[in-house]
């Protein structure tokens, strides 16, 4: 998905808003590469594949579907590893992370993630791996150290039309302060249910207001939680 830039107006608060707009890509698939992997790249893949077991990689017979089961505690699915809610939001660590067809090293990798910060679900575990899924459905393996607790956003992904106001409260009737076109990566505050309070990431300029819960992904239906 296409991301645009944002930067603040230096404009009194009763100005037209702004909008914002964030640029870059949020993964791009691995095939796209293969074609120029040859063959000196792909024997030494072979020895460390050889070597798997001794990395860490699992061992021989494991497969992408034998994630631990999950654990129903007072009426809640947890995972067997952390005893965390699943599915659960986090989102990626690093600029650069690979997501794996199976959980372990010697997996292929299926895409990579080109974003720090981009709000991922995750939806089994197994190890020292979890399996996630992203904002397109896209579902894949990656290490938990490549994996944050800190909640982001992504403002309406699944839209391509008009921006969505960031109001100065969270009320209809409160005043514009922001227009955030879709795709833009924002911070997630807080949650109330309704309304969330959203900010620019630390790197994305300096800008904060209240969006409808319901158009953003990174934060359930009726989900409350404060951040701060």
């Amino acid at each position: 998905m296409p991301y645009r830039s944002a930067q603040p107006p230096d404009k009194p608060a009763t100005a037209k808003p702004k909008r914002v707009r964030e640029h870059g890509l949020t993964h791009r698939p691995m095939a796209q590469l293969l074609p120029r992997i040859g063959l000196r790249l792909l024997l030494p893949a072979l020895v460390l594949l050889a070597a798997a077991p001794h990395l860490g990689a699992p061992m021989l017979g494991a497969s992408p579907a034998q994630a631990q089961a999950a654990r129903v505690l007072e009426g809640v699915t947890v995972g067997p590893v952390t005893g965390f809610p699943l599915p659960r939001f986090v989102s990626i660590r690093p600029d650069r992370a690979n997501v794996r067809v199976g959980p372990g090293g010697a997996y292929d990798i299926d895409f990579t993630f080109q974003r720090s910060g981009l709000p991922v679900e995750i939806i089994a575990e197994f190890g020292n791996w979890r399996k996630i899924r992203d904002m397109d459905g896209d579902e894949g393996w990656i290490r938990h150290d490549l994996l944050t607790g800190r909640r982001m956003a992504v403002i309406a992904p699944w839209s391509g039309g008009d921006p969505l106001p960031a109001r100065g409260s969270p009320s209809d009737a409160a005043a514009t302060r922001y227009l955030l076109e879709p795709g833009v990566l924002a911070t997630l505050r807080s949650c109330d249910g309704n309304w969330c309070d959203v900010s620019a990431p630390e790197d994305r300029g300096r800008w904060r207001g209240y969006v409808e819960q319901s158009a953003i992904w990174g934060a359930y239906p009726d989900e409350q939680f404060d951040a701060d």
